[in-house]
């Protein structure tokens, strides 16, 4: 619905919460992205109560942390930072597949997390604000109904889409099994 043509139910402003989206300079309203109105940061507009749906971040290309041999091979931090420097690029260059099938040991481990290089001058936009935001304002339990789900960007899309189809079922079950709400929707 677009609350601004008055087609669906006008949201209170105490519920008016303020964070920096993935992709920045836009806002989201009833669930709908609309280009920002020239605020510095996104504004998300959602009334508070517990959420009885299941919700499911899904990163961007790149919006997953790679790691092989327990160390991030594609993050966005000073581990990895300091990895791809010590290799001259090595590591960055190894994250090539030749193809889907190749099991190269890599997996997606978690999404990528806000960094601040530099405060107030250089920031990466991961999707911690986002997580936080669904958590607090629709009351959403991490784990329970607000599941992240990390995938290996490299690969075909087809694969992700697959193992999706195989989890979400999963945790909307659990989930209509712990709230009681048989009609909970993913």
């Amino acid at each position: 619905p677009d609350v601004r043509n008055g087609v669906g139910p006008a949201l209170p402003r105490r519920a008016r919460i303020a964070c920096r989206l993935p992709g920045g300079g836009s806002t989201v309203r009833d669930g709908l992205r609309t280009p920002g109105r020239g605020r510095s940061r996104g504004v998300v507009e959602v009334a508070r109560r517990r959420f009885g749906d299941v919700i499911v971040v899904l990163p961007g290309i790149t919006g997953s942390v790679l790691r092989r041999d327990d160390k991030d091979v594609w993050a966005v931090s000073p581990g990895a930072a300091f990895q791809a420097l010590l290799t001259l690029g090595r590591s960055i260059k190894e994250l090539t597949l030749d193809s889907d099938d190749e099991d190269d040991g890599i997996t997606a481990t978690r999404l990528v997390q806000d960094v601040h290089l530099l405060p107030g001058f250089w920031e990466i936009d991961g999707y911690t604000k986002t997580q936080k935001v669904l958590a607090d304002t629709l009351t959403a339990d991490p784990g329970k109904n607000l599941f992240a789900f990390p995938y290996d960007w490299r690969r075909d899309n087809r694969i992700a889409a697959r193992q999706l189809a195989e989890q979400a079922p999963r945790w909307l079950r659990d989930w209509r099994q712990q709230s009681g709400n048989a009609d909970a929707k993913l």
